[in-house]
């Protein structure tokens, strides 16, 4: 069982949801908020010495809904609600694909690229990482990653019930993974 020192996560469903009606994700400061049980779950990961950053796709940029102003806004606003809802420190990075959703790019979920950028930055091998999201898209990104996923909304009401480390149970020989 390996110690977990990485956690990447999702933002959108994840940690934030938007506030506008029929947006799926704020393109303007103003527009999220925190998921009930998002910010206990990451300070109980910071509060076990993990790193935490997050891993977004942001087609909003690549289809002109908003630049990488107003995403550096945003994110600097997601900053500040984590840290008035009790998080002990910033996101040790925020990684955001600018892409539209058909562009190809290696770094947009379901792609790793953002998962594996995370991974050598903080220098933790796959079975040292775990990303949490809330779609498909997200699954398939730590399973192109060769790295453990947890559902957002499990990952949320296990803060509430249990403390970290999670267990991370290695491949079985059908390459079956645990769904811890």
């Amino acid at each position: 069982m390996a110690r977990l020192q990485l956690l990447i996560l999702d933002l959108d469903g994840t940690v934030r949801e938007c506030t506008v009606d029929g947006q799926p994700c704020p393109n303007r400061p103003g527009e999220q908020r925190l998921i009930p049980g998002a910010a206990e779950a990451i300070t109980d990961a910071m509060g076990n010495g993990m790193k935490v950053v997050a891993a977004t796709n942001q087609g909003g940029i690549g289809l002109g809904y908003m630049t990488l102003t107003d995403f550096d806004a945003i994110a600097s606003e997601l900053q500040g609600l984590l840290l008035d809802a009790g998080v002990p420190r910033e996101l040790d990075m925020v990684y955001c694909c600018p892409h539209s959703p058909r562009s190809g790019c290696a770094c947009r979920k379901p792609e790793p690229g953002m998962l594996q950028d995370a991974m050598r930055r903080f220098l933790v091998a796959r079975n040292e990482a775990v990303f949490v999201g809330d779609r498909d898209s997200d699954r398939e990104a730590a399973e192109a990653a060769g790295i453990h996923f947890v559902d957002a909304a499990a990952w949320r009401a296990r803060a509430r019930a249990t403390t970290y480390p999670y267990e991370i149970h290695e491949h079985d020989d059908e390459g079956q993974e645990d769904e811890r």
